[in-house]
């Protein structure tokens, strides 16, 4: 099974003050500890939602439905 999601990690982050990224590439601080928690708030909803794919054994869609898993036959 293959779930992928893809996010605008700029338009996600929020640092606390509204200056551009700087162009070297390299992050401030403030941009380091704002990546730092998104992504472990990304991280445990994933956490979530596979232990309540092992019990169910069905992802919950975003609008609330369930989806089947789908067994492939692999040759």
């Amino acid at each position: 099974m293959v779930y992928s999601r893809s996010f605008c990690v700029r338009r996600s982050l929020s640092t606390g003050d509204e200056q551009p990224p700087s162009d070297t590439g390299i992050a401030s601080p403030e941009e380091s500890r704002a990546f730092e928690l998104w992504l472990r708030g990304v991280w445990t909803a994933k956490e979530k939602r596979m232990e309540e794919f092992y019990e169910d054994q069905r992802f919950e869609s975003g609008e609330g439905g369930a989806r089947e898993v789908v067994p492939v036959k692999q040759t």
